[in-house]
């Protein structure tokens, strides 16, 4: 798992995709890897907004 600042938190989902997502009148079912790389993308975008605000280091726990 990593901790970020604030207490924002991204859970590791190994091997488990979230359940099935309604876009407009389809609904898809996203891939591991794919609910990965957003669980990441969403780490690093809150990595970016505490260097932009000139918070303290560390920004995550590992």
């Amino acid at each position: 798992m990593v901790t970020l600042l604030q207490d924002r938190q991204v859970p590791a989902r190994p091997g488990s995709a979230p359940g099935t997502v309604r876009v407009g009148d389809r609904e898809l079912q996203p891939t591991p890897v794919f609910d990965t790389y957003w669980r990441f993308a969403s780490a690093r975008q809150a990595v970016y907004e505490a260097r932009l605000a000139r918070r303290a280091q560390p920004w995550t726990d590992d």
